[in-house]
C-alpha cells in the first residue's frame, strides 16, 4: 500500500512513522515554518499510551513541539476509518483535557453505540472489515 500524508505535522509525521513501521509505503507532505522546525529540531513524543473511549481502542500521546507548546491527540479506527482529535497548547499552560470527551460512535443508522467488549481492528493491521464485538444500541434521547 502506498500512502501519502498532505499537511504532516507533528501527528502527521508520527502516524507516517508507525504506518512505515507496518509496512506502508509513506510519503509525507508539509510545508512552512512548521516543515522548516520538524526538519530543524525534530518531533519529540513525550508521552504515548494504550487508550480507548466507548470501549474502543486507540492510542493517547503529546508531543512537545519546537517552542515547548504541546499538541495533544487521540487516535482511533473504527469501521475502517480513521479518527483522529487533536488540540495544541501553549507553552507552560494545562493539558486540554476536556477536547476528546465527546468522541463517540454510531451504528449504519446513525444511533449512539457502546461495545460491551474492547473493539479493535489490531494496531498496525489497516484492513477491513473485521468481526463486529457486542454491543449496545442507546436510545437516542441518551446521547
Amino acid at each position: 500500500m502506498k500512502l501519502a500524508i498532505y499537511g504532516a505535522g507533528a501527528i502527521g509525521a508520527y502516524l507516517g512513522v508507525e504506518l512505515a513501521l507496518g509496512g506502508v509505503d509513506v510519503a509525507l507532505i508539509g510545508r512552512g515554518p512548521h516543515l522548516a522546525a520538524m526538519k530543524r529540531d525534530g518531533v519529540r513524543l513525550t508521552h504515548y499510551m494504550w487508550y480507548f473511549n466507548e470501549m474502543v481502542a486507540g492510542r493517547l500521546l503529546q508531543i512537545t513541539n519546537a517552542d515547548q507548546s504541546r499538541t495533544f491527540a487521540v487516535i482511533h479506527q473504527h469501521a475502517g476509518r480513521l479518527y483522529i482529535h487533536q488540540a495544541t497548547v501553549a507553552a507552560r499552560t494545562p493539558e486540554p483535557v476536556l477536547f476528546m470527551q465527546n468522541l463517540g460512535f454510531v451504528n449504519e443508522e446513525g444511533r449512539s453505540i457502546r461495545y460491551t467488549t474492547f473493539y479493535t481492528e489490531g494496531y498496525g493491521e489497516w484492513r477491513f472489515p473485521h468481526p463486529v464485538p457486542p454491543r449496545t444500541v442507546r436510545p437516542l434521547e441518551e446521547r
